[in-house]
């Protein structure tokens, strides 16, 4: 099983608001598909997946603060 973690956003931010999930599970995604709207203080952006694979489950729900590092997603392998 694989997982995509938090990455690095910025000097100044330790984490970010999960605004919404872009996939479900059971969705194949793909390196660089977006799969969550974030933001930091008050500016939205989209993340992209470093990973492919089947999405198994999503770690984190709407309206939740995530930091550094924290597993977003984990993934079976295609």
């Amino acid at each position: 099983m694989k997982e995509i973690r938090l990455p690095f956003i910025g000097p100044d931010a330790d984490g970010c608001l999960l605004e919404r999930w872009l996939i479900k599970p059971g969705d194949t995604i793909e390196i660089d598909q977006d799969i969550a709207e974030l933001s930091v203080d008050g500016e939205s952006f989209v993340l992209p997946s470093p990973l492919d694979g089947i999405v198994q489950e999503l770690c984190a729900e709407p309206g939740e603060y995530v930091t550094l590092g924290e597993t977003l997603v984990k993934l079976d392998e295609i």
